[in-house]
């Protein structure tokens, strides 16, 4: 907890960008397709020496990996206010709500800019290649992250997370423990509802139960931050007093 304070902090003192004076135009004009983080840098440092920046969204706001940081690791009103702060005094023009082979031809953007980026990102998921992989049960990670992220800043979205009384995250990294996170806390928060039910009689279960990590090799070689992990243990530590 102390860690993530002293992070929170951290974050709500980084100074948004100081204003930057517009350079002398090249008449050289740029599309980036995507809004993750790779292409907010791009095309801020696009913008910078005098071009003309179009970056193309298909969600309504950031995209990418930013979209899927839980909600409880940063305050994604701050990060939103520093990108658009940084991107808007750069002169980038930002057009969200636009799906590439949907709403925009790539051919299109060919006729009309001069480069065109695609910082789309890694959007489907890697397969284990393992039997069994394909069934209902299996959800990949990047969708589970969506699902939440959605739920619990009050966006708009298709159905929740599932809830499941036995769940097991299989992956070493970041995303895996983000979900582990999530799911830990689903878990504690079933675990008070029972616990808060009225003595009636009626037996109740927690929808969800039990979280399992499971990662291939050994505790060393996970690929997760530092920070995170951290972060993870402590959540799952803390699920122990239920």
């Amino acid at each position: 907890l102390r860690r993530r304070a002293t992070a929170q902090r951290g974050l709500a003192r980084q100074p948004v960008p100081p204003e930057v004076r517009a350079p002398a135009a090249t008449g050289f004009k740029v599309a980036l397709v995507g809004l993750g983080p790779a292409n907010v840098v791009a095309a801020a440092r696009l913008a910078r020496k005098g071009h003309e920046v179009h970056v193309f969204e298909q969600q309504q706001e950031f995209g990418g990996a930013v979209s899927l940081i839980p909600s409880f690791r940063v305050r994604r009103a701050k990060a939103r206010e520093w990108v658009k702060q940084l991107l808007g005094e750069s002169g980038v023009t930002i057009h969200t709500g636009v799906a590439l082979g949907q709403d925009l031809e790539f051919e299109s953007l060919r006729k009309q800019f001069d480069s065109v980026i695609l910082g789309i990102g890694a959007g489907k998921p890697v397969h284990l290649g393992i039997e069994g992989e394909e069934f209902g049960g299996v959800i990949d990670a990047l969708q589970i992250l969506r699902k939440f992220n959605k739920q619990a800043t009050g966006e708009p979205g298709d159905a929740p997370p599932p809830r499941l009384r036995n769940t097991i995250v299989i992956g070493g990294g970041d995303v895996a423990a983000d979900v582990v996170m999530w799911y830990v806390r689903t878990a504690a928060g079933c675990a008070r509802r029972v616990a808060k039910a009225p003595d009636d009689g009626v037996t109740r279960e927690p929808e969800v139960a039990n979280v399992v990590w499971a990662y291939r090799r050994g505790r060393a070689d996970m690929p997760v931050s530092t920070d995170v992990l951290a972060d993870a243990e402590d959540e799952i530590n803390a699920l122990k007093d239920y």
